[in-house]
């Protein structure tokens, strides 16, 4: 399991299951590989993937460049 804490007040972990899953809890959205945070932003290879409430939906935008 790889664990990876929100830029955030409170820091929220979220644990990785799968490789390629992506987990949301609460405001907190990861992806699995090899990680760097910056500000709220997770990147995980080539995705970028923003902050949101729900995987896919909202203010969830998932980028592959």
């Amino acid at each position: 399991m790889v664990s990876v804490s929100a830029p955030v007040a409170g820091m929220v972990v979220v644990p990785i299951p799968v490789a390629g899953d992506i987990v949301v809890a609460g405001d907190m959205v990861v992806v699995a590989g090899d990680m760097v945070v910056a500000g709220g932003i997770v990147v995980a290879g080539d995705i970028v993937v923003v902050a949101g409430d729900i995987a896919g939906l909202g203010d969830v935008m998932v980028v592959v460049g």
